[in-house]
């Protein structure tokens, strides 16, 4: 009788073989899964800090240039003469943008000369839902016009 329990304690069988594989595949799916999605967070991360990027440049180029008042909802929609696209590298196109910038400019009252409220919005265009506002990079900034 010892020898029987001996033979059965030296191995594995098939219903304990088949546990632990199901128990690594579940893992190594989790692991696939989860580098997956830290992927996906490093891609959207990477177009978010562009966005902000040409959203602070749009900002600091519209500083130098004469300032005039625009439509209230510039940032929300997709409004003419307060928005443009841009390609991958940041620069306007008239082709297919990889970005949807949009400007507001405000006259904000109570100082002379007046200081402008200019915000800016840049979305990348694959977040875009129609023309509405969706997670992107928006840069606001108090500004005074410089005077000629």
């Amino acid at each position: 009788m010892q020898r029987s329990s001996r033979r059965r304690d030296q191995g594995f069988t098939i219903v304990e073989a088949i546990v632990a594989l199901a128990i690594v595949t579940t893992g190594v799916l989790a692991l696939a899964s989860l580098a997956a999605q830290v992927t996906d967070g490093v891609v959207r991360a990477r177009r978010h800090t562009a966005a902000t990027v040409l959203a602070d440049q749009a900002i600091a180029a519209r500083i130098r240039l004469p300032i005039a008042a625009t439509a209230t909802d510039c940032v929300q929609h997709d409004v003419p003469g307060c928005m443009e696209g841009l390609d991958g590298d940041g620069l306007v196109t008239a082709g297919a943008p990889a970005f949807v910038r949009r400007w507001r400019a405000v006259a904000l009252p109570g100082a002379t000369p007046a200081p402008w409220g200019l915000t800016v919005c840049v979305v990348p265009v694959h977040e875009r839902r129609g023309s509405s506002t969706t997670v992107g990079a928006c840069v606001a900034r108090v500004v005074w016009e410089a005077q000629p």
